[in-house]
């Protein structure tokens, strides 16, 4: 019997019960969804999504914005132009509220970790950080350095300073990880308003035919794991430029062509080696790999140990 998507209601309230956020997700079984106040109007929310798509449903509150920063997989949603974006590990996110208040969010890795940051302009307005008033900082000084066209959305990629000021929101000791949290969020919105928007590279959004094309070869791909296509290949059995292709792939997957399907690869040869009795040399065929030696390599680089010692200890 398939598991049931779970459906919750959250209600994020600061300290001072004003209320920050109200979503209604139908999450993917097996998905959790856990937050906490940093400061007042100031929300961390931490996302372990599984499955193919996740519902977002919430009302469009005034002065709310939500920043947000993939940490595994990829999460994908479809803009009001139509076209659709794709956040991952480089790439960044910043919108209103209002800019979103229903969307269905698609998962092509099948699984997608995650934080949002949500700030409610207002309430920080009239409870600032200590921080803010120090650096006469006025929170609604980031609305013009984030959307200086005014459209309230903003996605951008490569941004290694804003990726070492997340990177500390993660794997802290417990005793530490709430310090750091607080720490970072104000060091994360000092860095938004020192590097306005034009300053950065923008993430690019693909139309949806694109997008579905690409996913059609994805899928097509891992049925033929044994085979070894060329991006040339592919660019002309499916009638796509090779630049488009590679670009659209690296946006919904988060990775080049070349190593997602690497790591496809290696991940059904371990599945091989628990659960069948194939040699080495006929499940480095299955997954593509006409030289056993290389095969090896290839997998202990991924696992940290040979092919036939992972047989033995898995």
């Amino acid at each position: 019997m398939s598991k049931q998507a779970k459906k919750e209601t959250y209600h994020m309230n600061d300290p001072t019960n004003t209320l920050i956020y109200e979503i209604k997700n139908s999450l993917p079984p097996d998905s959790t969804l856990k937050h906490q106040v940093l400061f007042p109007g100031i929300l961390l929310a931490r996302y372990r999504l599984q499955g193919a798509t996740c519902t977002v449903q919430h009302s469009s509150w005034p002065g709310l914005y939500i920043f947000s920063n993939g940490r595994e997989g990829s999460m994908g949603w479809q803009l009001n132009s139509g076209k659709q974006i794709y956040l991952h590990r480089q790439a960044f996110a910043c919108h209103a509220a209002s800019a979103c208040t229903q969307a269905i969010l698609s998962l092509p890795n099948g699984f997608y970790e995650g934080l949002s940051l949500f700030f409610n302009l207002p309430v920080i307005k009239e409870q600032p950080p200590s921080l803010f008033e120090e650096a006469g900082l006025h929170p609604f000084q980031l609305l013009a350095a984030c959307f200086p066209d005014g459209s309230g959305e903003a996605f951008w990629q490569n941004d290694t300073e804003l990726q070492r000021i997340i990177s500390f929101f993660w794997d802290q000791p417990a005793l530490l990880s709430n310090a750091y949290e607080k720490l970072k969020v104000l060091e994360l919105l000092l860095h938004l308003s020192r590097f306005p928007l034009h300053k950065r590279q923008h993430l690019s959004a693909y139309p949806s035919e694109q997008v579905a094309l690409v996913q059609k070869i994805h899928y097509d791909l891992l049925q033929k794991l044994d085979q070894r296509i060329t991006i040339d290949t592919l660019a002309q059995q499916y009638l796509i430029n090779q630049t488009t292709l590679k670009n659209v792939f690296k946006a919904v997957y988060g990775t080049s062509l070349a190593a997602h399907i690497k790591e496809h690869r290696l991940l059904q040869a371990a599945e091989l080696l628990c659960h069948s009795q194939d040699s080495m040399a006929e499940i480095a065929a299955k997954v593509g790999y006409e030289s056993q030696s290389r095969f090896s390599a290839a997998f202990k680089k991924r696992f940290g140990e040979l092919p036939t010692q992972y047989r033995k200890t898995h």
